[in-house]
């Protein structure tokens, strides 16, 4: 029997966020938030007027998890055979 797959679903994926909020989700202070955005390597975000940005929290948490890094395995190196 086939069952339907479980994916999370975020209902609050589209809502906006301040510059603050999504500074503050991804543990970073809003200046280096805004110098990510800069250089276009930050979180998608939306112009909501001509000096107000906004964060839909979807686009965070995508920004956040592109980025997560597997830990190092720690341990002697293993010797070569020669």
């Amino acid at each position: 029997m086939n069952t339907p797959s479980r994916a999370i679903v975020d209902p609050d994926a589209g809502k906006v966020i301040t510059e603050v909020e999504a500074a503050n989700r991804c543990s970073l202070s809003v200046v280096y938030l805004r110098e990510l955005r800069r250089i276009g390597r930050g979180p998608r975000f939306v112009q909501l007027t001509e000096r107000r940005i906004g964060y839909r929290r979807g686009d965070v948490d995508a920004f956040i998890e592109a980025r997560l890094q597997n830990p190092p395995v720690l341990g002697r190196p293993k010797k070569s055979a020669a």
